[in-house]
Order: C-alpha cells, then sequence, then structure tokens
C-alpha cells in the first residue's frame, strides 16, 4: 500500500525537477507571467522529451516517462494541486 506522505514526496519532487528545467530555460519557476504576457505559447518543449502546458493558474509537465500537473501559488509557491 501506498502512505500518503510517500505520494506528496514523489510529487513534491516531480514538481522540482519540472520547475528547475523552466528555470534554466526561461529564468523564472513560474512562467505564467511569461505566457498571460505573450513572451512564450501555453504549449511548448523544455528541452529535448520535456514539455510544458500551461493552464489556468498551473501548469502540466510532460517527461518522457510520466506527467506533472501542479498550480502555482501566492508568494511564488509551486506546490499547489486540486483534484
Amino acid at each position: 500500500m501506498i502512505r500518503l506522505e510517500d505520494l506528496i514526496k514523489g510529487f513534491l519532487s516531480k514538481v522540482e525537477e519540472g520547475t528547475t528545467l523552466l528555470q534554466e530555460k526561461f529564468g523564472t519557476r513560474n512562467i505564467l507571467r511569461l505566457w498571460r504576457s505573450g513572451k512564450i505559447e501555453r504549449c511548448g518543449e523544455i528541452i529535448d522529451g520535456v514539455e510544458y502546458e500551461l493552464h489556468g493558474i498551473g501548469c502540466a509537465i510532460h517527461f518522457p516517462t510520466d506527467s506533472v500537473d501542479f498550480d502555482y501559488g501566492s508568494n511564488n509557491r509551486i506546490d499547489c494541486f486540486d483534484e
């Protein structure tokens, strides 16, 4: 049985991995402002085989073998999620 704590840690680890790639490519982990100001497309490639997809207040990052979908929060939080 998978513990809730392990699921949360796995989620946060994948968000960290993805937002680190965003930071390296765009200079920020929160790319919503870039999208809303027209500086980047809503969807695109971060690095070979890894893509992002912005939506509402969040971002999905698609890795070659899995994906993570998270919401941005206040004070540059990157650990928010909904159902």
